[in-house]
């Protein structure tokens, strides 16, 4: 996001001269709305890991345990935010860049709906801003009521007057929904990558206090992810990384390691043709249209899940980002939230001969299972899906769904 007179370098040596004349428009929208400006904290490189590193500042460290990682791209706003650094932090959101680093360090990030919150006169880290995974700003902060502050105060600058790419759909008012009025489906497992122990323990204990809280709770035991993943990272690379290595070309600087990884997922260096784009978008199309459906087969409002496959991962370690980039994916609002929970070596004991069904998941649980030790005090956060469009009702439903939690 845009500070005239500031640096915005999208994590790369390459724009670290990228001195910026003029605001983003979130960002004249916030000043204008009496927001105070302090400090622009770090991020990866590239913007696509769920990690901090990078060549010129090096490493973040997660404030609740200095061993893991705060998580990705946003990594320095979820760590001061968690930190109470600050009042509020902004994020911007491709796959999880909100998501994750709020869930590592144990507060609040919502990814609206695409094309409420402006992304004029941003930095990117591309050529342009990918119609397929649209990306969005979205708050971090320690509570749903400071999420529903800034996202009211956002759009109440009316964006779309001066972003012709914007929705002009206002932040409605809505209240907190009555705790017998929430239907719920629970995810336990993406299908793809099997949540690692202590996330496991707390989506169960979730799910206990919920069901003792008279909310309606319904099993989603049929989701895969997998296609959806692959064709998310064929839109991602679809330049075939083009405009990341002419950036990389200005300085010659070293590519990080999941830099690397994410680089070469899905059609990696090949890129993809336009007939291709075509097909993923396609895809796209389905899998909303599918996942919409079966919330109205199950007679829900609201989808709980695991916002990782793990709690914050030890440095420059973790990877996957499924189970927050497939709600970009197909643009449903998603937020991330604290149970209140901590990772315990002592109770979250690691599962014993087990049979992974990929080598991501294989990775993923071997990150945990074979040092849990390393993990002792991360916090266990979960996220509520809405239906796309109803980013108010999911803002607070969340608030509802964390107070029966955490109590």
């Amino acid at each position: 996001m845009n500070y005239a007179g500031h640096i915005t370098h999208a994590g790369y040596v390459g724009l670290i001269d990228n001195i910026t004349k003029e605001n983003a428009l979130h960002t004249d929208i916030l000043y204008e709305a009496g927001a105070i400006f302090y400090i622009r904290t770090t991020q990866c490189q590239s913007m696509m890991q769920i990690c901090s590193g990078k060549n010129y500042i090096g490493l973040c460290r997660n404030p609740c345990n200095t061993n893991l990682t705060p998580g990705g791209s946003s990594s320095g706003e979820a760590a001061i935010c968690a930190l109470k650094g600050g009042a509020m932090s902004v994020g911007s959101d491709i796959v999880g860049s909100v998501r994750a680093p709020a869930s590592f360090c144990g507060v609040w990030g919502l990814k609206p709906t695409s094309k409420r919150l402006s992304n004029k006169n941003s930095t990117a880290a591309g050529y342009c801003v990918p119609e397929e995974v649209y990306p969005t700003f979205g708050p971090i902060c320690r509570s749903a009521e400071d999420i529903d502050l800034f996202m009211r105060v956002s759009i109440g600058g009316k964006p779309w007057e001066s972003d012709p790419d914007m929705i002009p759909l206002p932040w409605r008012d809505v209240p907190l929904p009555n705790v017998t009025d929430l239907k719920v489906a629970v995810v336990y497992d993406d299908g793809f990558v099997k949540p690692t122990v202590p996330i496991q323990r707390g989506l169960k204990i979730a799910v206990e206090k919920l069901k003792a809280a008279d909310v309606k709770v319904v099993e989603w035991s049929d989701m895969n992810v997998e296609r959806e993943i692959l064709a998310i990272s064929n839109c991602l690379n679809g330049d075939a990384g083009t405009a990341q290595k002419e950036i990389f070309r200005k300085t010659g600087e070293p590519v990080w390691k999941l830099t690397q990884i994410w680089s070469a997922s899905g059609c990696g260096g090949k890129g993809i043709s336009f007939i291709k784009g075509h097909q993923e978008t396609a895809i796209r199309n389905a899998a909303r249209a599918r996942y919409n459906d079966k919330m109205k087969e199950l007679d829900v409002d609201f989808i709980l899940s695991p916002t990782n496959c793990n709690v914050a991962g030890i440095v420059e370690t973790p990877w996957y980002w499924g189970y927050t980039s497939i709600w970009n994916f197909v643009d449903f609002p998603n937020m991330a939230f604290p149970t209140g929970f901590k990772a315990d070596p002592k109770i979250d004991v690691p599962l014993k001969d087990f049979k992974a069904r990929n080598e991501v998941e294989q990775y993923e649980q071997d990150l945990y299972n074979n040092q849990p030790e390393m993990f002792k005090g991360a916090p266990i956060c979960l996220q509520l899906t809405g239906k796309r469009w109803f980013d108010e009702e999911v803002v607070k439903a969340s608030q509802v769904v964390h107070q029966i939690i955490a109590v």
